[in-house]
Formats: structure tokens, C-alpha cells, sequence
């Protein structure tokens, strides 16, 4: 947990973006990966992208393989 916590949280703290990002807030630029796996007992599963099942990313659903979202999922990915 310590690791994730320092990837996200402690990492828009330090780049002084805390109040855009970091936290799953209302406000805030969401970007999640959603998972069935439990990333506290073996984080090295996330490197797995089958065990990915959806990723918001910017507040834009861009993979639900699930179907688990409400939102379709983008066709292309642009990142600026």
C-alpha cells in the first residue's frame, strides 16, 4: 500500500499538484485502473494487462473489457 500511496498521493504532493490530482476526489482529475485482482498481496500482477479490466484515465473511460462501466470505452487514445 505504501508504494501505490507513494506513486499517487505522495507524488502530486511533491509535484504540487495535490489539489488536481493524486486522490480519488470529487473535482479531481480521475485516472483509475480497475481490477478483479488484490494488487496488496502481489502488485506484480498489475504488470499483466489481462488483468486489467478497465482504466479511466483523465475521467475518460479508455478500456473496459468488463463491460463494467457505464461509458463506452474511447476508440482511439489521445494524450494531449
Amino acid at each position: 500500500m505504501d508504494a501505490i500511496v507513494a506513486a499517487t498521493k505522495n507524488a502530486a504532493e511533491l509535484m504540487r499538484l495535490d489539489d488536481h490530482l493524486g486522490t480519488l476526489q470529487a473535482g479531481k482529475l480521475a485516472d483509475l485502473v480497475i481490477t478483479e485482482i488484490d494488487p496488496l498481496t502481489d502488485i506484480s500482477l498489475l504488470s499483466d494487462p489481462t488483468t486489467i479490466g478497465a482504466i479511466i484515465q483523465g475521467g475518460r473511460c479508455v478500456k473496459d473489457l468488463k463491460g463494467w462501466l457505464p461509458m463506452p470505452a474511447a476508440s482511439t487514445f489521445n494524450a494531449s
